[in-house]
C-alpha cells in the first residue's frame, strides 16, 4: 500500500494544482483519503481505485439515496489527468465494479439498519 499511498498522494497534489489554476483552494479534508487499515493493491488496479477515491463525493442521489456515481466528473478527471482515450473505457469498467459493490454494501448496511428499527 504504501507506493499506492504515494499515487494517491500525487493525485492528490495534481488536484490541487489543477484547482489552483482555476483560482480554487480545495480544503484540505477534500483531498484526504481515509483508510482504516494498510490494503494491498495489485498495481494494475491502482489507477482506478485512485480514480474512484477522488470521486468518492461525486454521487448521484435518488429517493432511496445514492444510485451512482456522476460519470461525468470521472470523465472530466481522467481529461484532466491526460489519461489516453484507449484507456478511458477500461478505467470506466473498473470503477463501474467499484462503484457497483459500494453500492451494493450501502443497500445491505441501509437494509441492516432497518430492520434493526
Amino acid at each position: 500500500m504504501r507506493d499506492d499511498r504515494k499515487g494517491l498522494d500525487d493525485a492528490a497534489k495534481k488536484l490541487r494544482e489543477t484547482a489552483a489554476l482555476q483560482g480554487v483552494t480545495l480544503p484540505p479534508e477534500a483531498l484526504a483519503v481515509p483508510v482504516e487499515e494498510d490494503l494491498e493493491i495489485e498495481p494494475e488496479a491502482a489507477p482506478a481505485v485512485e480514480l474512484f477515491c477522488r470521486v468518492r463525493t461525486q454521487w448521484r442521489t435518488g429517493p432511496i439515496g445514492r444510485i451512482g456515481l456522476d460519470y461525468g466528473v470521472l470523465l472530466s478527471l481522467m481529461e484532466l489527468d491526460g489519461v489516453k482515450r484507449k484507456k478511458r473505457a477500461a478505467l470506466l469498467a473498473d470503477v463501474g465494479i467499484m462503484e457497483e459493490a459500494w453500492l451494493n454494501e450501502f443497500r445491505v448496511a441501509r437494509h441492516d439498519s432497518s430492520e434493526d428499527s
